[in-house]
């Protein structure tokens, strides 16, 4: 069997990496990222057959890339929806986006602020959406 690493929805053939688990069943295979522009891609578990056996997305971004968080307006009126949208998110379990009142260093207490965030411990939001491990996407606000 071998790990090949494919842009996302290419099939083995389309392989801009590989190697080979020597037989062994569980275990760790590292790859450079070298070889690969920041694009979507897929690591794949492939049969001597070339069928794939087993996949997981990742996105490879450009060295020093940060998280964006966007809205579709600056300024909405009371029980719109707020429309949010994040891209280059680190993908973890606990990832969410709070929307606070007053940003969060606390220099305008009147001010609606969207953060995305790990967790914290911050309990000054008004609500909360957790991304679902999603590195980039939209979530909606809404009374």
């Amino acid at each position: 069997m071998q790990v090949v690493v494919v842009p996302a929805g290419g099939g083995p053939e389309t392989a801009a990496d590989s190697q080979t688990t020597g037989g062994i069943i569980d275990g760790t295979l590292t790859f450079t990222t070298d070889l690969f522009m920041p694009s979507a891609y897929e690591a794949a578990l492939v049969s001597k057959q070339g069928k794939k056996i087993a996949s997981i997305p990742f996105r490879l971004y450009e060295q020093g890339a940060e998280t964006t968080v966007t809205t579709t307006k600056r300024a909405y009126m009371s029980g719109e929806p707020i429309v949010v949208s994040w891209a280059n998110a680190p993908g973890y379990f606990g990832d969410r986006l709070d929307i606070y009142h007053g940003d969060i260093e606390g220099k305008n207490p009147v001010k609606e602020t969207v953060y995305a965030g790990h967790g914290g411990g911050n309990m000054r939001y008004l609500c909360y959406d957790y991304t679902h491990k999603a590195i980039e996407g939209a979530a909606t606000f809404s009374e």
